[in-house]
């Protein structure tokens, strides 16, 4: 059983029991007991309300609930602990319920039972959420009058327990929601290995969801290309996940198979290149919520499940700024967690939040990194840095070392369109989420688009439009998951799964990987650990080329480019000025190096002179689509007329 954790939104004037089971195993049904202890008097004339799940802050629905027929499946029922029962009904707020009080009202310190699921009348239980939530809770709040409630923007989408509500609260309750039993395997590779140097592989067991299982594997065996890997291995504290300790004697491109001897079950790894002389990549993830905002589970779980569950290398939090929800107290739990949970050259963190109002106004939503801990949070509220010139103008006042990264640009909840840009923050742009990728429209070529229908996408706030406007960005994927799912390869109601990226840092630092998200050498995935790079001359992807200090460019220009996948090659791409100018198509290989001369006149090929570019300017960037139609994109190459008119941003201030 996962240790217990406080859920952040209960005051700490309120007692949280358990459920009585105190689990549930996602999407099966079963039956709970949940017992409320009063914190506080509920007077007569009072509303009485059960949350079992809604608003901002309470995820996992249990589909199906009910309180019209109790015979039936889903069927909620309460009793006090004197054996009255109370009655249910259905709230205008999905997921919430209105309990009847008693004439005599209700006294601090008696218990409240609700049964989830009740079985008396013949039914059969009630289905849990289908995602695994750990310290999922339920709570009782009352109100003097049925319109109290209602503090939120329209926009948020629902209620906040936070300052001004949390004292509505009267009574929690949590239960831990488990992954089912084990459908399948995962194995995670680091991405890059040295001869002979200690390799350590996560092996993690998933339900037919994509859960964690509940179930750890049994002894593991691996091999690489059929002959057996002596390996050590140990399994994960407070997790069912196991790791593998193993050594790779020969040089190249390995994928390693482990298997579960007691069950048969089988997985092969994700590429890693094992290379003395290759350029050190690593995995991370630094888009996700937990319950420090809109989202699920703590800051702990958080980066224990991306540090050891998932594999990655690095991290970073990204929490909403809304002080009606974070609060600045919350900011400094946050910021506590990142130092925490830093490690050098083990697991690297980053201090970051979201910006972001849904004004739709084309500012969009854009999230805020920090290099050095302890950093403020610049709120976008009206009050402090509602517009993104405010937001800039702060971090040069601080003389922040931040990187800005706009996300869901075509989103049409809260689109960016691409008006206000600061070239020294913003050197990335998240190309895919799980809402899908705004690279650019499904016409010209996009392979995952959105497909929500509302709110319709908005068609300018593309990435392929920004660079054309001038922004020298590089790409990276992100999760944005609510739900407690980051960086697995669980799929969302969009169709799509997270996306992941990767780096090529000189070392496992903060300063390091930082150095390489500036230098936007960073290629971004559909969620798969296939690795991906190209340069342009000898010029890495992200670097920025000058005519004059190279004139070979002006006749020809050689991409070399080189493929290591989780699945066998579909096509790859190379793309110039947001145009497919080559093609190579896959013939079932999983591994390739290509190169590609372009040999048409740079004079002929150069773009126009843009707003965020005072000079004619062209640039190439990477695309491949795996034969199961994952997708990755390595960051663009630029070449101007000569270095300087934009040249490479400065470098972030040194303190």
């Amino acid at each position: 059983m996962p240790p217990w954790a406080r859920p952040i939104r209960i005051p700490e004037s309120i007692e949280v029991t358990h459920a009585d089971p105190a689990f549930a195993i996602a999407n099966e049904c079963g039956t709970w007991r949940l017992p409320f202890r009063l914190a506080k008097d509920v007077p007569a004339g009072a509303v009485l309300k059960l949350q079992v799940c809604g608003g901002r802050n309470n995820k996992g629905n249990f589909p199906g609930a009910q309180t019209a027929n109790p015979n039936g499946d889903g069927y909620l029922s309460a009793r006090l602990d004197d054996g009255a029962t109370l009655s249910l009904a259905p709230d205008t707020h999905p997921g919430t319920y209105v309990i009847t009080v008693p004439a005599g009202g209700l006294r601090k310190g008696q218990t409240l039972t609700v049964v989830l699921g009740d079985c008396a009348g013949g039914g059969k239980g009630i289905k849990a959420c289908p995602d695994r939530l750990l310290n999922k809770f339920f709570v009782l709040y009352a109100l003097a009058q049925q319109q109290a409630e209602g503090k939120t923007p329209q926009w948020a989408g629902g209620d906040v327990w936070a300052a001004g509500t949390a004292e509505r609260i009267v009574a929690a309750c949590t239960m831990h929601v488990l992954g089912g039993a084990t459908d399948h395997l995962r194995v995670f590779a680091p991405a890059t290995t040295r001869l002979g140097a200690p390799v350590t592989l996560l092996i993690r067991p998933e339900d037919v969801l994509g859960n964690l299982s509940h179930q750890a594997p049994g002894p593991i065996e691996l091999s690489l290309g059929g002959a057996p890997l002596r390996a050590t291995t140990e399994q994960v504290l407070d997790s069912t996940c196991v790791r593998a300790g193993v050594a790779l004697s020969t040089e190249g491109v390995h994928r390693v198979t482990v298997r579960d001897t007691a069950s048969g079950r089988e997985a092969l790894s994700n590429p890693t290149v094992c290379s003395e002389t290759a350029s050190p990549a690593y995995w991370g993830m630094i888009h996700g919520h937990t319950e420090m905002s809109d989202g699920t589970g703590t800051l702990e779980q958080y980066f224990h499940q991306l540090r050891n569950e998932v594999g990655l290398d690095f991290g970073a939090t990204g929490d909403h700024d809304h002080l009606w929800e974070t609060s600045d107290e919350y900011w400094q739990t946050t910021c506590a967690a990142v130092k925490r949970w830093h490690a050098p050259r083990e697991f690297v963190t980053f201090l970051g939040y979201e910006w972001a109002k849904w004004r739709k106004n084309g500012d969009g939503d854009r999230n805020v990194y920090y290099l050095d801990d302890d950093q403020p949070m610049y709120r976008s509220d009206d009050t402090e840095h509602p517009t993104p010139p405010d937001l800039f103008k702060a971090l040069r006042r601080n003389r922040a070392r931040a990187i800005v990264i706009p996300h869901h640009t075509g989103h049409g909840g809260n689109f960016c369109d691409w008006k206000d840009h600061s070239p020294e923050h913003e050197r990335l742009v998240e190309i895919f989420q799980v809402r899908g990728s705004y690279e650019c429209s499904k016409e010209d070529g996009n392979p995952v688009p959105e497909t929500a229908a509302t709110p319709a996408p908005y068609p300018d706030g593309t990435v392929q439009r920004a660079l054309a406007l001038g922004w020298r960005v590089g790409f990276t994927s992100g999760g944005d998951d609510h739900n407690g799912h980051w960086g697995t390869e669980v799929r969302f109601a969009w169709g799509y799964k997270q996306g992941l990226m990767s780096v090529e840092a000189g070392a496992l630092t903060r300063e390091a990987v930082f150095e390489a998200l500036y230098q936007r050498r960073v290629v971004a995935t559909t969620g798969a650990r296939m690795l991906l790079s190209f340069s342009l001359d000898g010029k890495p992807f992200g670097a920025e080329l000058s005519l004059r200090d190279s004139p070979a460019l002006a006749s020809c220009r050689r991409l070399a480019v080189e493929f290591h996948g989780t699945a066998a090659l579909a096509r790859l791409d190379i793309i110039r000025n947001n145009r497919v100018v080559h093609s190579i198509p896959g013939a079932g290989e999983t591994d390739m190096r290509a190169t590609w001369d372009d040999t048409a006149p740079l004079d002929s090929i150069w773009l126009p002179a843009a707003p965020f570019c005072a000079h004619p300017f062209a640039f190439y960037y990477v695309r491949v689509i795996q034969t199961d139609g994952e997708v990755g994109w390595a960051s663009p190459v630029w070449i101007d007329p000569w270095r300087g008119a934009v040249g490479t941003p400065p470098a972030p201030p040194q303190p």
